[in-house]
Order: C-alpha cells, then sequence, then structure tokens
C-alpha cells in the first residue's frame, strides 16, 4: 500500500494549501487533478492505494486495463471540439481589447 498521503484526505489537504499560497482557484484545480490523476494510476499499480484513509486502511485496487480504458476515454473527450477558449468572459474582454487598442494604432497611422 502506497502511503498515506496518496489518499482522498491527501489531495484535498494538497488542494487547500495551494489555494491558500496562490489564492487562484485554476491553480487550487490543476493541482486537484494531477494529484487525482496520480492516484489512479497508482490504484491501478502497485499494492493499491487506502484512499479513505484516515477512515480505513483498506487499498483501493482496480485492473490496469480498467484504468488504461478510462484514461484513452478522458484523452479522447479532452480533445473533442466543444467550447473554445475565446468563449469565456475573460478571453473575451482580453480579445476585445487587443481589437480595439489594434484599431487605434491602425488610425494613428493613417
Amino acid at each position: 500500500t502506497r502511503p498515506y498521503t496518496h489518499s482522498l484526505a491527501g489531495v484535498l489537504f494538497l488542494t487547500l494549501v495551494a489555494l491558500v499560497l496562490t489564492r487562484r482557484r485554476a491553480v487550487a484545480a490543476g493541482v486537484a487533478t494531477g494529484l487525482i490523476a496520480h492516484l489512479l494510476r497508482d490504484v491501478a499499480t502497485g499494492g493499491g492505494v487506502a484512499l479513505l484513509w484516515p477512515l480505513t486502511d483498506g487499498a483501493a485496487q482496480v485492473p490496469y486495463l480498467v484504468y488504461a480504458a478510462v484514461t484513452l476515454t478522458l484523452a479522447v473527450a479532452a480533445m473533442l471540439p466543444g467550447r473554445s477558449q475565446r468563449s469565456t468572459p475573460a478571453a473575451a474582454a482580453t480579445s476585445s481589447a487587443w481589437r480595439r487598442k489594434s484599431a487605434s494604432s491602425a488610425s494613428k497611422a493613417s
């Protein structure tokens, strides 16, 4: 079994640390995503992971083929067309500001 830091409690703790240190939800979400991906791989390899520690020390395991299928499915889903970055409010604001600046520079040049 992996160390107790390889548990959902460890993911929660380290995600909260990232949030407190950076005060950015995107960074904390990235930390959580990376840790969960790591745990999923560990569940499929080695002696398993005590995911529910401190509630139980029981090791969770799944066959490697299940892990590989889930990973492949998520990778394909991530590549499917969907919302583009430009559709987010922050991207739209940045794009609008860039267009205004470009238009202003063009009018000064003529």
